[in-house]
């Protein structure tokens, strides 16, 4: 029973969270553009 509940919670917060990306995918974008720069500029440090 427990078990059953625990898996509906986290169904439930899975759901959740793909409306809210949904819902914020131009930011996401642009936060993942972000560190990809970020990850970008810091090879570039780390290759001087």
């Amino acid at each position: 029973q427990q078990q059953i509940a625990r898996s509906n919670a986290a169904a439930l917060a899975a759901a959740a969270a793909l409306s809210t990306a949904a819902e914020n995918k131009p930011k996401l974008k642009s936060d993942r553009d972000k560190r990809k720069s970020n990850l970008e500029s810091f090879k570039e440090e780390l290759k001087r």
